[in-house]
């Protein structure tokens, strides 16, 4: 992408994401292949990337319905459907990153350790929550932002790379 382009504060986000969906990765690998040994290293790396997650996705989401997808509709109508999908995947998102959220903490056995049955719930949901956002960013890519670049005048560009700044910028403060 150019860099003039509107895309670039939300694809500096997108970086960030997909670096920490490899250690959520690798973390929920550890738990199904490494189990006790690393069982610790393991549950504090999902509980790192999770909180990551909630710190940056979460607002990330909130900047692309409240700014960037009602500008998109209204500059090109045709891009709503791909936006009411890509708000859904959302929602999903919310969901299932809380229901990762809840399991980390509870179901302990007598020994404090996870028990087997929320080792299994944080491998499912995790797996998920990693290939939902690794795919929904995609769908971002290369079609959203993609057919929003080829149809939005320079001044649209401009006008939708300012919103988003200064969005993201309130938000910090």
């Amino acid at each position: 992408m150019v860099t003039d382009s509107p895309f670039v504060v939300l694809e500096d986000d997108h970086r960030a994401v997909l670096a920490r969906l490899e250690l959520l990765q690798e973390a929920l690998a550890g738990l199904k292949y490494e189990r006790r040994g690393l069982l610790a290293k393991n549950l504090a790396a999902i509980q790192d990337v999770s909180d990551f997650l909630e710190r940056t996705v979460i607002p990330h989401m909130r900047l692309e319905e409240q700014v960037g997808f009602p500008y998109l509709e209204r500059h090109i109508p045709k891009l709503g459907g791909p936006i009411h999908v890509l708000i859904m995947e959302h929602q999903d998102f919310r969901d299932k990153h809380a229901e990762l959220r809840a399991s980390l903490p509870r179901g302990r056995d007598n020994a404090g350790e996870p028990t087997p049955e929320v080792l299994k719930q944080l491998e499912e949901v995790g797996t998920y929550v990693v290939l939902l956002v690794r795919n929904h960013i995609r769908q971002e890519r290369e079609i959203l932002f993609a057919v929003a670049e080829a149809a939005l005048k320079p001044s649209e560009k401009a006008q939708l790379l300012q919103a988003l700044q200064e969005e993201k910028s309130s938000r910090r403060a």
